[in-house]
């Protein structure tokens, strides 16, 4: 064989060890692609897996849907075990998942709350609304999974706005005005 073809065999088996070790729920591990390596194990398959931000290592998922390349792919519920305030909580959730990553439309339930939203490549992206046990129900922006711009708040009738960036709230504008909602 000639030496440039052992070396790009020999890259190929590298990588493909380094994408085998990088699917973790460990999400301190750096990855080839510079994303936070917060990679969970589907315990109803057979090494498949999905990303997420917020993966606890105490975390187990389900995965309804299909599994391609050994990550989670196409339209299914996900479902999730977590530990919270010392007892164990589920969640779970409604959407697609491309190669891995939530892509699309989600509808997700947990701790009596429900958030609807779309996300590109496994970050939460556009107008999203959350809904609270408390009848709390919350509608505003969200880029790379963060509040950011100008979120309503509905409380018995009442809307109050407040404006975010980055998830950290920057000034509560009081009652929202038609001004606030043309946004």
């Amino acid at each position: 064989m000639k030496p440039t073809i052992i070396a790009t065999i020999a890259l190929f088996a590298a990588a493909c060890e380094h994408e085998h070790t990088e699917l973790t729920p460990q999400c301190e591990m750096p990855t080839l692609e510079g994303d936070p390596p917060c990679w969970l194990k589907v315990e109803n398959h057979d090494n498949c897996y999905i990303w997420d931000r917020e993966v606890s290592n105490e975390e187990t998922a389900t995965w309804s849907g299909q599994c391609q390349a050994g990550k989670a792919h196409g339209r299914g519920k996900y479902t999730s075990e977590y530990v919270g305030n010392r007892d164990t909580k589920t969640a779970y959730g409604i959407g697609s998942y491309i190669n891995g990553k939530r892509n699309g439309q989600w509808k997700l339930w947990f701790e009596g709350a429900v958030w609807s939203g779309s996300y590109v490549d496994g970050e939460g992206h556009g107008q999203w609304e959350e809904r609270y046990a408390n009848g709390d129900v919350w509608v505003g922006p969200v880029v790379n999974s963060k509040k950011h711009g100008l979120w309503e708040k509905t409380r018995d009738g009442r809307h109050t706005c407040y404006e975010y960036s980055n998830s950290k709230l920057i000034k509560e504008r009081g009652l929202c005005r038609k001004v606030d909602k043309i946004r």
